[in-house]
């Protein structure tokens, strides 16, 4: 009876513990404190930029000097500016200017006929009279160039007393203009107006900065 008794018991107690094993695989695995703590992530690379601001990068003002009238006072300008300015832009202009007063005779068809015109000029005692032989008035003989209208009359009389038709106009030819724009150096004082004094036909005006929305707006009118 008491063996009976004992082996029941065994085979319980094995029964027992094979159902607690069972329920003890079936739990979910449980992490670490560690584990369920977020890994924190690295930070992103981001690159840095270094943005410089200098006080003439945000200026967009600048100055004009000129007219000037020949290559050599332009580069003496430039020389004196280069001192008190940031950047230098050199550049030049065409204007139609008056010479005088021009006593000529028409244009002949060719260079032949315009050298029996000279002859037929010179043979009637007329001197002071060249051959144009280039450019738009090519052919045309010219009989002198005055500075007041009054002269200019008396010397078209002159020649059409001894027979010829000659003419008169004002005389106006391109003539190149040069000029100098500068940028402000922000650390120096403006000695444009100073300058003025070296150069008395100059002027000095403000205008657009290349680049700048202003000098942008003026490129594009018509």
């Amino acid at each position: 009876m008491l063996l009976r008794l004992t082996v029941i018991l065994l085979l319980s107690a094995n029964i027992g513990f094979w159902i607690w094993h069972k329920q003890l695989a079936e739990l979910p695995e449980l992490s670490s404190l560690s584990q369920q703590q977020e890994t924190p992530k690295p930070p992103v690379n981001v690159p840095s930029i270094d943005v410089v601001l200098h006080a003439s990068d945000q200026s967009t003002q600048c100055s004009s000097f000129g007219p000037l009238r020949t290559q050599l006072e332009q580069q003496r300008a430039v020389d004196r500016i280069r001192t008190f300015a940031q950047t230098v832009w050199i550049r030049d202009s065409r204007s139609v200017v008056e010479r005088g007063w021009w006593v000529f005779m028409p244009a002949q068809e060719n260079r032949n006929l315009a050298l029996k015109q000279a002859e037929s000029i010179a043979e009637a005692g007329i001197d002071d009279y060249f051959i144009v032989t280039a450019g738009d008035m090519e052919n045309t003989i010219s009989l002198g160039l005055y500075a007041d209208e009054a002269h200019a009359r008396e010397r078209q009389a002159l020649i059409q007393g001894r027979g010829f038709d000659a003419e008169i106009g004002l005389r106006r030819e391109p003539e190149p203009r040069y000029w100098v724009d500068y940028r402000l150096n922000p650390d120096r004082r403006d000695l444009g107006r100073i300058l003025l004094r070296a150069f008395p036909e100059a002027v000095r005006v403000n205008i657009p900065c290349p680049g700048s929305p202003a000098s942008a707006s003026l490129a594009r009118r018509p």
